[in-house]
């Protein structure tokens, strides 16, 4: 009886879903995906219900809500014996607090850059929601039907979004000490104090490989995890972690010699 009321009510087979991450987390099967956020779509419907009251329309929260779930399986490992729902609720109501936190603009950019940035976004989020995984720049371009050179000019003005904390970790997910914004402008060399602001730090990246720069942009201004970073470029967690670090270490020579 009970089995019967959670079909009936549309809540979804806990023991079913359990498998089918299991058996994603193995496999990464896009099919298997999209069935467990299919199950979980009430869930996010639910999450940005919660957000509803707050001037913006109930379908972009759902729909940014969903990305948020679809990180989440991703990420979710079900060897640690946490719940899925445990761990998607915070995963998808820190998206939807995200889309409210770009709303606002901490440096003022050009009106065009805003305007192609939040083209990449939607686009972003529309990919993502069908193919059920983060599109490439090019898949980007193509989709909106702009140069790959105007799309990462777009994905750079998420700089201007907000600022950030000098104690915000950055770079440790290989376990090692985390290096922190306040590591790249801190105080002691003169040189750090015309690092604060954003330009300084997007011209620094604009000196590293281009590989090393997609990383960062990926990594932290993209949402990816190291693994994520990784299959986009056919190389193992690891290297995209040694490459990570050696990215934001020349950054730092930069702004000290600058």
């Amino acid at each position: 009886m009970e089995e019967r009321d959670k079909r009936l009510n549309g809540a979804p087979d806990e023991d079913e879903i359990v498998q089918k991450l299991e058996t994603f987390a193995r496999t990464r099967d896009p099919e298997l995906k999209r069935e467990v956020a299919s199950a979980y779509r009430g869930l996010v419907i639910y999450l940005a219900r919660g957000f509803a009251q707050r001037g913006e329309p109930l379908e972009d929260l759902i729909q940014q809500g969903f990305v948020g779930l679809l990180k989440a399986i991703d990420r979710f490992d079900p060897e640690r014996g946490v719940k899925f729902t445990t761990y998607a609720t915070p995963t998808v109501t820190g998206e939807i607090r995200r889309y409210f936190r770009d709303k606002g603009w901490d440096v003022q950019v050009p009106r065009r850059l805003k305007e192609m940035h939040l083209k990449v976004r939607r686009a972003r989020e529309d990919l993502t929601a069908a193919n059920s995984e983060s599109p490439t720049l090019k898949e980007i371009a193509e989709h909106i039907r702009e140069d790959v050179a105007q799309v990462e000019d777009a994905v750079q003005v998420q700089h201007a979004y907000n600022s950030y904390s000098l104690e915000e970790r950055i770079g440790n997910d290989d376990g090692g000490t985390p290096t922190t914004l306040g590591d790249l402008i801190g105080d002691e060399e003169r040189g750090y104090d015309r690092a604060i602001n954003h330009q300084d730090i997007a011209r620094a990246m604009q000196t590293l490989p281009e590989r090393q720069r997609f990383i960062l942009e990926w990594r932290f201004f993209g949402g990816l995890t190291q693994r994520e970073v990784g299959a986009r470029l056919g190389i193992s967690q690891m290297h995209v972690s040694r490459l990570e670090r050696r990215a934001l270490e020349s950054m730092k020579s930069v702004l000290v010699a600058s």
